[in-house]
């Protein structure tokens, strides 16, 4: 390989290797980042989980005097959407992964 011929390819392999490192840092950046909206749920928002043979299901009830938005993060799978939960309500969330747990219920 000539000299040149290096240097292009070297310059050509650094700039897919930082395109690449860019591009990773650019789609995991918002999900890692918590949005400043997002917060812990009340202490009267209570939640439980029940265990199926290939799925495991979320409860998540509202004892509160309003209605909650709120979001279940899940470790070992994809956090709920945001849901409005009223005041008395259940709201039940299932995922069929046996690993899944909840980490926390956050406003939205």
């Amino acid at each position: 390989m000539t000299g040149k011929l290096r240097k292009a390819m070297s310059t050509r392999k650094a700039r897919v290797v930082g395109a690449l490192a860019l591009g990773v840092a650019t789609v995991t950046a918002p999900i890692a980042a918590s949005p400043a909206w997002a917060g812990t749920a009340p202490s009267c928002v209570d939640w439980w989980t029940t265990y199926g043979t290939v799925s495991v299901t979320f409860h998540v009830e509202n004892d509160c005097s309003t209605t909650q938005r709120l979001k279940i993060q899940i470790s070992y799978h994809v956090d709920s959407g945001c849901e409005s939960v009223k005041s008395g309500y259940v709201w039940s969330y299932t995922v069929y992964n046996t690993a899944s747990r909840i980490q926390n219920v956050v406003t939205c």
